[in-house]
């Protein structure tokens, strides 16, 4: 097999890689025990996985390219159909692998929480088998594992800025092998139970210290309690989360981080990324599933533009930089 390469042919501004989903997300659901049957409120059928990532990016206006196997089977079909119909998402590296089985996630929750339940398997074939290069980024996401990951080394020697997460790993006992992989990564975002399970810290901001020993940039998320980022440059910067009545939770932490490749792309400092960050997971978590709730870019703005709390609202001249806008935005 070849090594895989750029191709300088084609550009995007966000790229992501990794496994889709169907997801099966039931809201209202409270209590879920085997021997009873429980009735969500709603639901809703969408893909998931690093589709949430995709459409988000997409959503948020970043051109986006998303790299992905899927099976030949009913759950792919449903998958493909589905991000087809979402404009401006580049779907030429969705592949139809023979084989393999579309991953399925179904998730119960009640608003404060949800869990999940899961059938398939992660990253089933190498990049090179899929794509005959990746296209060229400017960010791209990449869900660690224990093992390098040869596509991300490649975009990044290229100048692509590497945005990673860690995923729920508990299964690999918070490996220290992916510690090792964070030497690659430039911002890596995780949320409160993964960044004190990987630095071995009770402390979230003893975590953070510690991971941004290993990283340039740490962004720890803390739900409706806001999020925390630590740069070895700009130091520690805290924000408060948004308030919301919260419906279902799945996907928000994908939203955040393409939220925040977003206000990367649009050139925001750090507490204001934070701040744009939050309110798009915020809104997220207002409807089912993280493809299907993710914001647009007009939702947000509508949003952030009637935020009067000085220390959530989005100054108007950055507002204006995410529509690349000459003028600052007013309400």
């Amino acid at each position: 097999m070849s090594a895989l390469e750029v191709d300088t042919e084609i550009r995007v501004d966000a790229l992501v890689v990794g496994t889709v989903f169907l997801d099966v997300v039931f809201s209202g659901v409270a209590d879920a025990r085997a021997g009873t049957e429980s009735w969500a409120d709603r639901r809703e059928l969408c893909p998931g996985g690093i589709a949430n990532n995709a459409v988000a990016l997409t959503r948020l206006g970043l051109s986006t390219g998303l790299i992905a196997p899927i099976g030949d089977d009913a759950p792919g079909e449903l998958v493909a159909s589905w991000l087809r119909g979402e404009p401006g998402l580049d779907l030429s590296g969705l592949v139809v692998t023979d084989g393999i089985d579309t991953p399925i996630t179904a998730a119960f929750g009640d608003g404060s929480d949800r869990a999940f339940v899961s059938h398939g398997v992660l990253d089933p074939v190498p990049v090179q088998s899929l794509v005959s290069g990746i296209p060229r980024s400017a960010q791209c996401f990449v869900s660690l594992r224990p093992e390098p990951c040869e596509w991300a080394a490649v975009a990044r020697a290229d100048g692509s800025r590497v945005f990673a997460g860690v995923g729920y790993d508990e299964r690999h006992g918070w490996s220290r092998e992916v510690l090792e992989n964070f030497a690659s990564v430039d911002v890596l975002v995780l949320n409160e139970l993964e960044a004190t399970a990987y630095a071995r810290e009770p402390d979230v901001d003893a975590a953070a210290r510690a991971l941004a020993r290993l990283v340039p940039t740490v962004v720890v998320t803390r739900g409706g309690n806001g999020s925390l980022l630590v740069d070895d440059g700009e130091g520690v910067i805290s924000t408060r989360g948004v308030s919301v009545h919260p419906v279902d939770a799945t996907g928000a932490g994908d939203v955040f981080v393409s939220a925040l490749m977003c206000a990367t792309a649009a050139g925001m400092p750090f507490g204001q990324q934070l701040r744009f960050a939050n309110l798009c997971a915020a809104m997220s978590v207002e409807g089912l599933a993280g493809a299907a709730s993710a914001p647009r870019l007009s939702e947000v703005l509508a949003r952030a533009e009637g935020v009067v709390d000085p220390e959530l609202a989005i100054e108007p001249e950055w507002l204006a930089a995410l529509t690349g806008s000459d003028a600052p935005t007013t309400a």
